[in-house]
């Protein structure tokens, strides 16, 4: 082995360039220095091969900027007569140091197919000391040795470490998105860096490596606007030491997304009430948000029910992040469950970044105006019922509506001349109201006694109808017409009943028996046979008969849609030219074609158009009320009857639903 002499002032240089390696050690200021040698070897006897000479070149390299190695380069070359080449023979390269004339190899690397060059890479853990580098030639008993001598240093270069601000956290990776100005401000934070050799920063140099551009700022952050794309932003950490500049570099990475400013109209509506009379109005609300990010100009609202658009408003600006109320009136014309639909910009001239929430509707339950129901709910007659004596009649009215009853008018008929008449400003919903009226016959006979009710001086709405019969006065009593009939009102709630009650008639039988009774006197003239049926609504009233045989009066009423003083005339006229004729049914009254059998009617029975809305309740249980109209196309007044009737009877359930009801099949 040939040794080369190291000049005193080389050690000085190689020790300054060494120093330079250690300023990333793990920790330790014992790191190692080497320097570039080459040592050239002529062969000796028995390290020849074929004449031909061989050398050992050993570099050092400069250690790396973050300072985790550095590098040895060796190459064992031979001599051809002409150029010094890699030689092509295998060889082993070792890193070794002698302790008490002891060997110990701490790297070996064997190199195959004749490549000659090894790089040796060492770290910042080796101990201050002396180091050997060998290279060996299989085959060949010669080898080369360099020698390298480790000593402390302190200098390292500072630790980088790249953050971006995301509020008060600080991120390695964040997506923003770009302003009005099309670009986005990002943060880039370098405050976590450190100087192992110092308690401060003061000395580092921080560079951002950005697009197009290399900024260097001698502070921990600073700001940048980017465009749209992805980047990944380079920081590097130095500082100048007596032996170079030493640095390390971290990154970040920055998604910055393009953002199109778009406006974004939303709306929602509601309305002061789910469920409404017919003809009552009722003020749906329209709110009108713009949550787009951009300002929205000129655009319409379109309202639609049933029938298209019936209300159409322009919108002229709203602003992004602000918002309009609408307010509309909306009065029904029509009974039954309605959507409406409130629509913005329907034809699309507004360009938004969301389409699908430019519309909202309510459904809305139109029900028939609540009317007060007037009812008799009992009448009876007291007293001896002979001439010259008093003879007392009790009515009791209630109001079996929704509504109040305004203007009630009560009047008594006996044998068709009006002896009584009451009127009563208000009868409330559920109320009901006690009158006695007394009487003192003057003549032995038959009188019938009438009780009618009007509402609202218009129709009558309910009446009474009973046969008295007068027997003759006691000896020394005359019969004297010249003594008035007088009446008592009782409070609300008050029954002057006693012993001797005349039979009281139901609210049908006796509303039928009045009405006709009032309509027949005055203006009956006798129609020709063959005349009768020319008239279209009698027509419809007797067909209905001859294909519903012993429908109820109330029923007809319903399902033809008249009016009572209509459909009682009509009946009257049937009745007495022999087309139909009636027969009283407990509370009902039913009417038949002329010349049916009638005999005991069950209790079960059930009319025409009740045994289809049984079949639909048990097709589609839940059905609504509104459903059953639809599907029999009958009105809602006429179907709310008969599910009434088929719920006091026991065969039907009406549940609340929300704002609608839902009929089911009673369990039996």
């Amino acid at each position: 082995m040939i040794l080369k002499t190291i000049h005193p002032q080389r050690i000085l240089l190689l020790s300054a360039i060494m120093i330079t390696l250690l300023a990333l050690s793990l920790g330790s200021v014992q790191d190692l220095v080497g320097f570039s040698s080459e040592i050239n070897a002529k062969a000796e006897e028995g390290q020849s091969r074929n004449g031909d000479d061989f050398r050992m070149l050993v570099t050092l390299d400069n250690p790396q900027p973050n300072g985790d190695h550095w590098s040895i380069y060796v190459t064992v070359e031979e001599f051809d007569g002409a150029n010094w080449n890699k030689t092509t023979m295998n060889i082993t390269f070792q890193v070794l140091f002698y302790e008490d004339e002891t060997e110990h190899i701490i790297i070996e690397q064997y190199e195959k197919e004749g490549s000659g060059f090894a790089q040796i890479d060492l770290d910042y853990s080796l101990q201050a000391g002396e180091y050997t580098i060998r290279a060996r030639i299989d085959g060949v008993a010669m080898d080369w040795m360099k020698h390298l001598q480790a000593i402390p240093i302190t200098e390292r270069p500072p630790i980088a470490v790249a953050t971006i601000q995301d509020g008060d956290s600080l991120v390695k990776e964040l997506t923003v998105v770009v302003g009005r100005d099309k670009t986005a401000t990002v943060v880039l934070d370098s405050s976590l860096s450190t100087d192992p050799d110092s308690d401060g920063l003061s000395n580092v140099t921080f560079t951002w490596d950005l697009p197009g551009e290399s900024v260097t700022k001698n502070k921990t952050f600073h700001k940048f606007d980017f465009e749209a794309g992805d980047y990944n932003i380079t920081l590097r950490a130095s500082k100048d030491t007596p032996f170079g500049e030493m640095y390390t570099e971290d990154y970040v990475l920055i998604h910055v997304e393009d953002f199109i400013y778009l406006p974004d109209i939303k709306l929602t509506v509601s309305s002061d009430h789910d469920e409404l009379e017919l003809e009552k109005k009722t003020t749906i609300t329209t709110l009108v948000e713009n949550i787009g990010n951009d300002d929205v100009y000129g655009f319409d609202i379109y309202y639609y029910n049933w029938l298209g658009v019936f209300k159409i408003t322009h919108i002229g600006f709203i602003p992004f992040g602000m918002n309009r109320t609408i307010e509309i009136d909306y009065k029904p014309t029509q009974v039954g469950e309605y959507q409406i639909e409130v629509v913005a910009d329907p034809i699309g001239l507004v360009e938004e970044s969301k389409e699908d929430n430019n519309a909202d509707d309510l459904l809305l339950t139109i029900t028939p105006v609540k009317v007060p129901d007037m009812r008799i709910e009992t009448a009876s007659a007291n007293g001896s019922f002979e001439i010259n004596k008093v003879t007392f009649i009790t009515i009791v009215l209630r109001n079996m509506g929704e509504a109040d009853a305004h203007n009630v008018k009560a009047y008594l008929f006996i044998n068709s001349e009006s002896m009584v008449n009451q009127t009563f400003d208000t009868i409330a919903a559920g109320e009901q109201t006690t009158m006695v009226y007394t009487w003192i016959p003057k003549v032995t006979g038959n009188y019938t006694a009438h009780i009618v009710i009007w509402i609202n001086s218009t129709i009558h709405d309910n009446q009474y109808m009973s046969e008295l019969i007068i027997i003759p006065a006691q000896d020394g009593e005359t019969d004297d017409p010249s003594i008035p009939i007088g009446l008592v009102v009782a409070g609300s709630g008050l029954l002057l009943i006693a012993a001797g009650l005349v039979a009281v008639t139901t609210f049908e039988n006796s509303k039928y028996k009045l009405i006709g009774y009032m309509l027949m006197t005055p203006l009956y003239t006798r129609l020709k046979k063959e005349d009768t049926l020319r008239h279209e609504v009698r027509s419809r009233v007797y067909k209905h008969i001859t294909q519903h045989p012993g429908d109820s009066y109330a029923s007809i009423l319903h399902a033809l849609d008249l009016k009572n003083g209509t459909l009682v005339h009509h009946l009257r006229t049937l009745e007495r030219e022999r087309y139909v004729k009636s027969k009283k049914d407990g509370k009902f009254k039913r009417f038949y074609p002329w010349g049916t059998k009638v005999g005991e009617r069950d209790p079960n029975y059930l009319t025409d158009i009740q045994m289809k809305i049984i079949e639909i309740i048990k097709g589609s249980p839940g059905v609504s009320q509104a459903n059953i109209a639809n599907s029999l196309h009958k009105s809602r007044q006429s179907i709310n009857y008969q599910i009434k009737v088929l719920t006091e009877a026991g065969l039907i359930n009406v549940i609340k639903h929300g704002i609608t009801t839902r009929c089911h099949m009673k369990e039996t």
